[in-house]
């Protein structure tokens, strides 16, 4: 049997350390924090030939096209503002915010001070809220 050596030992704290390290920059995805933003898409174009229904769909499908479909979208709006001015509000994660904001349709996005985990939107969404 050989014998362990310095050399060694040190070789195989030194991979450990490097695997915990690795680990602990991977970033799961069940931990991802997400936001509340208000989103202001500008004034209403041809308001008079457009229902509210119309801007709140308009809304679904202009957050949908960076969430993958409008039924995520209406799960993550809030609330659609759609009298005054063009907009809405919804919890979605702080890279998509980062996403919409440059974007085309997007004229400024607003975040919210209040963090909002994972487990508190599932607590909000069997609220019905």
């Amino acid at each position: 049997m050989k014998a362990t050596t310095y050399y060694d030992s040190t070789l195989y704290v030194l991979s450990l350390l490097l695997v915990i390290a690795l680990l602990l920059l991977l970033r799961p995805t069940f931990a991802t924090t997400k936001s509340s933003y208000v989103v202001y898409m500008g004034a209403h174009t041809n308001r008079a030939q457009v229902t509210s229904a119309d801007i709140t769909h308009s809304h679904y499908d202009f957050l949908g096209s960076f969430l993958g479909s409008a039924d995520k979208a209406k799960d993550a709006i809030l609330y659609s503002y759609n009298k005054h001015i063009n907009g809405f509000s919804a919890i979605i994660e702080d890279d998509v915010a980062a996403q919409l904001s440059p974007s085309q349709g997007c004229i400024s996005i607003l975040e919210s001070k209040e963090k909002i985990t994972n487990d508190e939107v599932m607590e909000l969404s069997w609220a019905g809220k």
